[in-house]
């Protein structure tokens, strides 16, 4: 039996609008071999409940036991099959996903005639939160952004003769859809963009943004972008235990995919794909260590951009690698 960290998540993984049931996640090793200092306070009657409730780790923990047997196995694997994809042959097996999950081949026919004949360099703007947007202060790990504009660099000098490119960023730290679709005609449409990636949803389940509002938003952005002709890939988002601990997100991901649908835009559905790696034992999201979270990061960055690449690439008409 595990013990949910949070009750919404438990309804938001039975919830038929999730579109698919995500098992809940036990407490940390970590937390778990706190709990005797943390329940020692509580009246006898509270702990007795409490104990009478938990898994049998928790029960073994609380009565001294801290040896690993008596810790619950943790859903992902240690984080030696963490370390980033940066070899060839390496990286691409750590990366690969189900068939399910597989980018999409959607064709992006803007941004193919904009590789033929569009300006130099071709630019290319990921719209969305600035935290990831090249390299962490904390971490010192290069983002999403950095890690795409290298892989394209060279996927199209293997098939378009070296085009010149950049990978631009635009947004603001914790900005909501809205405010986003606000910065699309100021400073998205200047750069004139051959591409635009927009990773969207996060913030507005952060900070509680109704999700008619944040489905109206969205709706506008794509609007003036498909108006510009200038073709969109849409990134949901980003799976992460603690955060799915303590916010839902299932309205905002379904939404972003119903709206993916309705305009025949390419998803990269990030949720999904960072939850397989993470139960697949690829990457430990829940680490206590410095070290081995500043390696999943790495991991996700570079899978992350080495999957939009390849649907970048298949879009505009160029053989896969």
């Amino acid at each position: 039996m595990q013990l949910p960290l949070n009750p919404k998540r438990f309804r938001a993984a039975r919830c038929p609008r999730a579109g698919r049931r995500t098992a809940p996640r036990a407490l940390p090793p970590a937390l778990l071999q706190g709990l005797p200092a943390l329940l020692g306070g509580l009246p006898p009657l509270l702990l007795a409940f409490l104990l009478a409730a938990a898994p049998p780790a928790a029960r073994a923990a609380d009565a001294g036991a801290t040896s690993d047997a008596a810790l619950p196995e943790s859903p992902t694997a240690p984080a030696t099959a963490a370390e980033p994809a940066t070899g060839p042959g390496n990286g691409e097996l750590q990366c690969k996903l189900p068939p399910e999950l597989a980018p999409p081949q959607e064709p992006l026919p803007g941004f193919a005639r904009a590789l033929r004949e569009g300006p130099r360099p071709l630019t290319i703007v990921v719209l969305g939160s600035l935290s990831g947007a090249a390299k962490s202060p904390a971490s010192g790990v290069a983002g999403f952004p950095p890690r795409l504009q290298a892989r394209l660099q060279g996927d199209l000098a293997a098939r378009a003769g070296g085009v010149p490119l950049k990978v631009e960023t635009v947004g603001r730290t914790r900005a909501l859809a809205g405010e986003l679709a606000t910065l699309v005609k100021r400073q998205v449409l200047p750069l004139n963009p051959a591409l635009v990636i927009w990773q969207v949803g996060r913030a507005d389940a952060r900070q509680g943004n109704p999700p008619h509002r944040f489905g109206q938003s969205l709706t506008e952005g794509l609007e003036i972008l498909r108006q510009q002709g200038i073709d969109t890939i849409l990134a949901d988002i980003q799976f992460h235990p603690q955060f799915e601990a303590l916010y839902r997100t299932d309205d905002y991901r379904n939404y972003v995919r119903w709206v993916a649908g309705k305009r025949d835009l390419p998803l990269l559905r990030r949720y999904e794909m960072i939850e397989h790696w993470a139960l697949s034992g690829l990457i430990d999201l829940d680490s206590a260590s410095d070290a081995e979270q500043q390696s999943a990061h790495g991991f996700v960055q570079e899978c992350l951009a080495r999957l939009a690449a390849q649907m970048i690439v298949g879009g505009a008409g160029l053989a896969p690698r």
